[in-house]
């Protein structure tokens, strides 16, 4: 599933949401990919997250904040980004440190050069969860 969020773009695949940036995502924004992101963790119980900061990107303090207090940052298992400039991968990875501060909850994060480290990154974290229940 492909869905616009102003100028940028989100691909849902499972348990995965792929956010193709293209300039800034905005408070209103963050507030739509969160909903976006519950709906994947209703139906899943968890969410991997990567970010393509090819096109050009960053966060607001407010879309920051807003994220940062968002229930379900818990249920976040692992995000990735890749495409960025030193400057935005210093943000994110300060978003993911602070996150682990104030919500004593561990956000695996990396950032790294192409979409397809990213991928193979959300894969192996993907190998370490628990088994479903039968």
């Amino acid at each position: 599933m492909v869905v616009q969020i102003g100028p940028h773009t989100v691909e849902v695949e499972g348990d995965c949401t792929l956010v193709r940036l293209h300039g800034t995502f905005t408070l209103a924004h963050m507030k739509t990919w969160c909903d976006l992101v519950d709906a994947v963790i209703a139906e899943h119980g968890h969410v991997f997250t990567i970010s393509d900061f090819s096109g050009g990107g960053d966060f607001p303090a407010d879309a920051r904040l807003h994220v940062r207090h968002w229930p379900n940052v818990v249920y976040i298992r692992g995000t990735a980004i890749f495409g960025a400039s030193i400057a935005a991968t210093v943000v994110v990875l300060m978003m993911a440190r602070v996150t682990r501060l104030v919500r004593k909850y561990s956000l695996p994060t990396t950032a790294v050069k192409t979409e397809r480290e990213a991928r193979a990154w959300i894969d192996e974290l993907r190998k370490k969860l628990p088994s479903p229940r039968n």
